[in-house]
């Protein structure tokens, strides 16, 4: 029975793959040189262990890449950034080595800025920013949790002069947890990786602190290895989107 469920397993990562490689040979423009990826993680908060921040980190550390983390202002209104000096010391060192640190929602609820009406969503978004500039210093990127906002929020991003809104000009794609199957997904990335690059766009790859496995962790490893080795561009979300509008 083990030996079938392989076999079906095999299928359906090749059935996965071979498409999206087949159209990646299309779009191989752009010069492996002049390619860029824009590493993000999600949900960065003490609520998290240090431990869990710190495996993510080194791996990422390992090649000397620097990436854009989206801190939780004060998840679920039990975990403000201030509360922890260990996990802010952490995430410091990161960003004295070149990490950006950008805003995720205020508290992450469920849909949070989806349905927010313009003072709601400025409030949320003052509170937000001045809890993570008082810790971290001056930020201007914002990306809601779950990727759900609405027009009153954009309005008052661009009312409050962020300098990105990590919804608008982007092509995501969000891989390397909750699957044991990470060859696949190693695979399906780079595929994902010639096309939007071989398209003159920026990659971007999204992770989340809680959410990565063993297997995921492997992932992120030989896919960063991959893209040392082609000799990708690595920049934070400030660096390509930082003098873009938030507003539509």
């Amino acid at each position: 029975m083990k030996k079938y469920k392989f076999i079906i397993l095999a299928i359906i990562i090749l059935l996965l793959v071979i498409p999206i490689s087949i159209l990646a040979t299309k779009f191989r423009a752009a010069s492996p040189s002049k390619r860029t990826i824009i590493l993000t993680i999600d949900d960065v908060s003490p609520a998290y262990s240090l431990e869990q921040h710190k495996k993510l980190f080194e791996i990422i550390d390992k090649y000397s890449v620097p990436a854009t983390l989206f801190v939780i202002p004060n998840y679920k209104d039990k975990y403000p950034i201030n509360s922890d000096g260990a996990w802010i010391n952490l995430i410091k060192e990161e960003q004295r080595k070149g990490y950006e640190i950008a805003q995720h929602g205020y508290n992450h609820s469920p849909y949070e800025f989806a349905l927010l009406d313009y003072d709601k969503s400025k409030e949320k978004l003052i509170l937000g920013r001045k809890l993570l500039e008082d810790v971290f210093g001056p930020s201007c990127g914002f990306r809601p949790p779950n990727w759900a906002e609405n027009y009153e929020v954009r309005k008052a991003l661009k009312d409050l002069h962020y300098c990105y809104d990590a919804n608008v000009y982007a092509l995501k794609f969000e891989h390397g947890w909750k699957t044991n199957v990470w060859i696949a997904e190693f695979l399906k990335t780079m595929a994902e990786y010639e096309i939007v690059t071989g398209a003159k766009k920026p990659f971007i790859l999204v992770l989340h602190v809680q959410s990565m496995t063993n297997e995921g962790y492997k992932y992120l490893d030989e896919f960063l290895a991959f893209a040392r080795k082609n000799k990708a561009v690595f920049k934070t979300y400030r660096d390509v989107y930082g003098d873009r509008q938030t507003g539509p």
